[in-house]
């Protein structure tokens, strides 16, 4: 948010401080501060001269060389305005100006003749529209001042706050409430000028006198605490004054007209969004606040046609909807240079549901921003009270027609009070507070403060302002840290806690966790990736997954429109991860633990049971490479993640784990039908009691085509929640073998639908002792010709004797043996 120092000037005693202090005070006691930038210079270095002198330019019959003084120098320029004359007051621009039309002024050559600058006209200066002749001022007075001097409105400062850190503070949406907080900050004078009497001055203004010629209903959950308005007759549409303009504009906001130009004024001030309606566009007499219908239709201001929902509430007259509620206005009813009498609107909506709107339609404004955060009943008041009284300066015709009409919640509500002890303030804090620290800190927050009690049992009852009520300020730790924050966090002594750290042992599912990781980690460079628990249905499409829209679980209120969706796997953000990756390098491992999300633990019946929700923990990894398959390598590591826990673990196909799982419970959130699965690269880790641990599988090329991933992918993934409802092995330790281990490796050629584990399973089944271990080192498809529909599957068998060493001899007799039983269990070697 952009704050004017110039504005904060009106509400706070800020003489003797600088914006770039402001800001230091801001960033420490209240939220964090981007940048502080200079604006509007030119307002400071733009002067008034006398022209001395006025004579033909040599070169040019329409340019003139004009003649004054500056700084106590002749200086000559070329002008061509035709109403330059000598003894004239006129606006200079001095070399190396900054123009707010974009001008940047330096010495240069005009025709043969150096120009020092120039003489300005209204355009130039971002003061009226007039580009032909210069400006002209009427009074000798001015003469050595600046221009800024003679609009009444000089060069200003932004302070950028950063948006993050005020999004639990809708007062700080305003001039007023920044003050408000730089003041404490400081402890000086804050400047209310709309304090009490200033409320109670309006209210007996606004609330007396007869019926409005528009009433208002707000009719039951249209989402709306409170809506108010006045009607006022006899305005002028018309360019705002400088000084308006100005203050919008270092804000970020354009000027449009005076009307509208003040409602954008109160809002940036108060805090406070207004709507102005042109009241001869209201049709009938009454303006309706209620839930949109659905697919009814609004053009809003920026000419663009919405469909709205159910779930949207609007503003509507009896011919339909004029206002989308607490975001943008209708054009239909807005105001034009031809309005002459105005409705202007003050109201108060529930966050959430102006939240869902914006989100939904993509419509983002400065109004629901501010709605967003939860303002107060009283705000509206103040804000609607501040606009009249704008109109009524601006347009000095104006007057208010009936009283002000309302509907809704009081302006007041009941005030929240919070007790406090001076004991407690000091036991949160860590350092000794004294009862008029905390009093003053409070007070000049706009807290009502009484003390009671004495000596060592003081007490505080606390009221709580509107402003900060709603959803701010909860409980005594609030109240603390605003004490705090006001003192100083620097004024408490850092003190070293005094405790014996014992270590703390970690839970089941942590400690099973941190073993997988280690695993993972220990196997090779591999990088742990974190990503959003909430998905976009798009990811989900794009992965095919095979979920029904009323089996996933969406956010009531989620940040944006792709985050949606909690999340029913890891994998479809893993792939992502993969698909970005593989941009940097050509072959990597990926990891993630986390949770996921399901409708329900149970799937019955071939349906999701929606009435619960049920979230597991999952480790899910992946090998990408250019070159190879990979399978064997995530079985490999799979296994031994699992066994690594006390697990026991048999290997099964992908098939027969459908059939035992009756064709409907998905493996580790996978289902079956899924069709990122390769169907012959795929492998199902089952426990001894027969749940489903984990699954391991290549990604199908067609998914793969979908992430333009280029390379070969395997995943696996394993289900902690399962591997803890299996019983932990007891691990029987034996020492390391002395002797050294043997090695043979081999290659059998089967059929393509031969599952690598089946090879391994009758390697490790022939009863051979002196086999320790067997793996999958690669699988080849040989493509075309007389192997066509055959692969490669090399393996690699680890003999050890633990008697002594094995001899070259007796290796060739356990190889021989082990080709044999390959040979009978129908898996041949390959022949050269």
């Amino acid at each position: 948010m952009k704050v004017s120092f110039n504005w904060l000037k009106d509400f706070s005693a800020l003489e003797d401080i600088n914006a770039e202090e402001v800001a230091r005070t801001l960033s420490l006691k209240t939220a964090e501060v981007e940048g502080v930038e200079k604006r509007d210079s030119y307002l400071d270095e733009v002067v008034v001269v006398k022209v001395l002198g006025v004579r033909q330019h040599p070169n040019a019959d329409k340019l003139s060389l004009v003649r004054f003084k500056y700084k106590g120098k002749d200086i000559e320029v070329v002008c061509g305005a035709s109403n330059v004359r000598e003894g004239m007051f006129a606006l200079y621009a001095p070399v190396g100006v900054e123009l707010p039309c974009g001008i940047s002024l330096e010495r240069r050559k005009i025709r043969g003749v150096y120009s020092e600058g120039m003489l300005c006209s209204e355009w130039e200066l971002g003061i009226g529209e007039d580009k032909a002749g210069i400006v002209e001022i009427n009074e000798a007075k001015w003469e050595g001042r600046s221009l800024g001097e003679y609009l009444g409105a000089g060069s200003d400062f932004v302070i950028e706050i950063d948006n993050k850190a005020i999004t639990h503070r809708p007062d700080l949406w305003g001039h007023w409430g920044v003050a408000r907080e730089v003041s404490a900050g400081y402890g000086i004078r804050f400047i209310d000028p709309f304090n009490s009497a200033w409320e109670k001055e309006k209210r007996k203004e606004l609330l007396k006198g007869g019926s409005s010629p528009v009433s208002v209903s707000v009719q039951p959950s249209s989402g709306c605490y409170l809506y108010c308005g006045v009607a006022l007759r006899g305005v002028e549409v018309k360019p705002s004054p400088f000084w308006l303009q100005q203050r919008l504009r270092t804000c970020g906001i354009n000027p449009i007209n005076n009307l509208v130009d003040i409602g954008n004024y109160v809002m940036l001030e108060t805090g406070q969004p207004l709507h102005i309606f042109d009241l001869e566009k209201i049709r009938g007499s009454k303006l309706i606040i209620r839930c949109a219908e659905e697919g009814e239709r609004l053009v809003i201001l920026s000419g663009e046609v919405i469909e709205l929902s159910k779930s949207d509430t609007v503003v509507a007259d009896e011919g339909g909807a004029l206002v989308l509620a607490g975001i943008i206005g209708g054009e239909e009813s807005g105001v034009s240079s031809s309005t002459k009498d105005i409705f202007i609107e003050a109201a108060n909506w529930h966050p959430s549901a102006i939240r869902k709107t914006s989100i939904r339609l993509g419509i983002r404004t400065e109004s629901s921003q501010r709605f967003e955060k939860g303002l107060s009943n009283k705000s509206a008041f103040i804000g609607l009270a501040r606009a009249v009284e704008l109109v009524k300066e601006l347009c000095p015709s104006a007057l208010v027609v009936g009283k002000l009409e309302r509907d809704g919640e009081d302006f007041e509500g009941e005030p929240k009070v919070i007790s406090l002890t001076l004991k407690r303030v000091e036991e949160l804090l860590g350092r000794k507070v004294n009862a008029k620290e905390v009093v003053d800190s409070l007070s000049s927050l706009g807290f009502l403060v009484k003390k009671e009690g004495s000596g060592g049992d003081i007490s505080f009852s606390v009221v709580v302002p509107s402003f900060r009520g709603r959803s701010d300020i909860e409980g005594e730790q609030d109240l603390v840290e605003e004490i705090g924050r006001i003192i100083g966090y620097d004024t408490i002594d850092p003190v070293s806690i005094a405790f014996q750290a014992l270590p703390k042992k970690l839970s089941v599912l942590r400690d099973v966790e941190k073993k997988v990781i280690d695993v993972l980690m220990q196997r090779g460079p591999s990088y742990q990736v974190m990503t959003y628990p909430v998905i976009s249905n798009e990811l989900l499409k794009k992965c095919k997954w095979p979920l029904k829209d009323e089996e996933k679980l969406y956010l009531k209120n989620p940040p944006s429109l792709e985050r949606a969706v909690m999340r029913p796997s890891l994998v479809p953000g893993l792939i992502e991860s993969i698909s970005e990756n593989q941009k940097y390098l050509d072959n990597f491992s990926l990891f993630e633990v986390g949770r996921v999300y399901y409708p329900c633990g149970k799937y019955q019946g071939g349906n999701w049971c929606t009435s619960l929700a049920s979230e597991f923990e999952q480790v899910v990894f992946s090998f990408f490479s250019t070159e190879r398959s990979l399978i064997g390598k995530a079985l490999e590591l799979a296994l031994e993640a699992v066994g690594r826990v006390g697990r026991g673990v048999q290997v099964c196909s992908f098939s027969e784990a459908r059939v035992r799982g009756g064709g409907e419970s998905p493996i580790a959130g996978i289902n079956f039908l899924w069709e990122g699965i390769h169907p012959f690269e795929s492998e199902v880790l089952v426990g001894e009691e027969g749940s489903f641990l984990g699954i391991v599988f290549s990604l199908h090329p067609l998914v793969a085509r979908e992430f333009d991933i280029k390379g070969n992918v395997a995943i696996g993934l394993i289900d902690f929640t399962n591997v803890l409802k299996e019983k932990e092995r007891v691990i029987k330790y034996e020492g390391i073998n002395k002797y050294p281990q043997v090695i043979f490796d081999c290659c059998v050629v089967v059929g393509k639908r031969v599952r690598a584990a089946s090879v391994v399973n009758t390697v490790l089944n022939l009863g051979i002792p002196e086999i320790s271990r067997c793996q999958v080192i690669d699988i080849y498809y040989p493509g075309n010709g007389e192997e066509k529909g055959l692969k490669h599957i090399t393996l690699r068998v680890w003999f050890e004797d633990v008697e002594g060493t094995i001899s070259e001899k007796r290796k060739e007799e356990l190889s021989k043996l082990v080709v044999d039983g390959l040979e009978r269990g129908g898996y041949p070697l390959r022949r050269e």
